[in-house]
């Protein structure tokens, strides 16, 4: 098994560019993915489950800077993004997501 560690170095990355934090390239014709777990709170304590709520995007990485990672045929980013709220139901875990 192959593993590729990834060094982000502090800068002002733009949508076109791999990153981690930074911002992320969406199509302008599809809407911005949103949890639709059902369940998830902003705390521990908090007995009021919260609606749909936007995703939060943590990595991206383009075909061009990680060549050793398979993409597949005509893809050429991978986002992944996760919830920001806990989720109970599935043991208090971040729920990731891959675009």
């Amino acid at each position: 098994m192959r593993t590729t560690m990834l060094s982000p170095k502090p800068g002002a990355p733009g949508v076109g560019d791999s990153s981690v934090g930074g911002p992320s390239l969406r199509p302008a014709d599809e809407p911005w993915p949103y949890c639709g777990q059902p369940g998830h709170r902003s705390s521990h304590d908090d007995e009021s489950p919260a609606g749909p709520l936007p995703v939060v995007p943590v990595v991206q990485l383009f075909a061009r800077d990680v060549p050793e990672l398979r993409f597949p045929e005509g893809k050429d980013v991978l986002q992944v993004v996760w919830c920001p709220l806990i989720h109970p139901e599935q043991s208090y875990v971040a729920l990731p997501a891959l675009h």
